[in-house]
């Protein structure tokens, strides 16, 4: 088993006129399995659950249409993120034994449990800094987070062993 820290940056744009920029620490517990090979590569496989940990969440508008309103919104907040998200991680790590370093090379893809938004009242849901994603009705946009990443590292030895 093994669990990591990783800030994690998400984007996403929608009819080229919003960006929504999401921002989390996430903690995943993954279990790893390693292939047994001879010579320098050293491939695993894992998969897991993660908690993620909202840290940040805003939007940018720029003019446009949406909905058939003009927008031209700058930067806002938005009110009603979740504070945490839960996630399934799957993915593939190779190491590359390097003498006594080893470089790490990680895919994986992450797909989200959970949405990223909470109901909201709509009455509140637009101030003059922050915006809510929900409808007339104060129901949040069914929104989740997955996507792809690649991760390049160095492994090397600390201490006299």
């Amino acid at each position: 088993m093994e669990t990591k820290f990783r800030y994690t940056f998400n984007s996403v744009d929608y009819e080229t006129v919003l960006q929504i920029k999401l921002i989390y620490v996430e903690i995943p517990v993954l279990l790893k399995y390693k292939f047994s090979t001879e010579g320098n590569l050293k491939p695993s496989f894992y998969f897991g659950p993660a908690l993620g940990l909202n840290v940040s969440g805003n939007f940018t508008g720029e003019e446009g249409s949406l909905g058939g309103d003009a927008l031209d919104l700058g930067e806002l907040d938005i009110s009603n993120l979740t504070s945490t998200e839960f996630s399934a991680v799957i993915g593939g790590e190779l190491g590359i034994a390097m003498g006594n370093t080893t470089l790490l090379l990680d895919l994986r893809y992450t797909a989200g449990l959970t949405t990223v938004f909470d109901d909201a009242s709509f009455a509140t849901a637009i101030t003059n800094s922050e915006w809510a994603f929900v409808d007339d009705n104060g129901i949040a946009d069914d929104m989740k987070n997955s996507g792809f990443s690649l991760s390049v590292g160095v492994s090397f030895p600390i201490g006299g062993n």
